[in-house]
């Protein structure tokens, strides 16, 4: 029975895995960060506009807004207006697949805390449900 549950997970994350990601699927509220001085907010809208935000303990350090598009696995950001800390800190994330479904996005698949501790929040962005806003 559980060799059956096993396979049966397998196909269904093997199928999930299939779909690539397009502006329509990726489409959503992301945030990345530590909680403190680090905040990222990141708003994908399916017609290829983007927002992004970075607060911390002082405030709003910077926002960006602009034009983003996906392909091979990458995303790329066209901006049109970027103030603060957010000036040239968007211009591109890596979209990975998690194992349980979704995406997530890492700007460099190189770095050294992404490779040990993987896509945790500090790493990449995680797309958030509408309670996490």
């Amino acid at each position: 029975m559980v060799k059956r549950i096993s396979t049966l997970i397998a196909l269904l994350l093997s199928a999930c895995s299939t779909v690539a990601p397009t502006q329509q699927n990726l489409a959503g509220s992301y945030y990345r960060g530590d909680k403190l001085g680090y905040n990222l907010y990141l708003q994908l809208d399916a017609s290829g506009a983007y927002s992004a935000r970075w607060e911390g303990c002082l405030g709003v350090y910077g926002t960006a807004r602009g034009r983003w598009s996906v392909r091979d696995q990458l995303i790329r950001f066209q901006p049109l207006e970027e103030t603060g800390m957010m000036k040239k800190h968007l211009r591109q994330l890596n979209v990975i697949r998690q194992p349980l479904g979704g995406y997530a996005f890492v700007p460099d698949l190189q770095d050294s805390y992404y490779r040990q501790y993987g896509p945790d929040d500090y790493s990449a962005f995680h797309k958030q449900s509408v309670a996490q806003r």
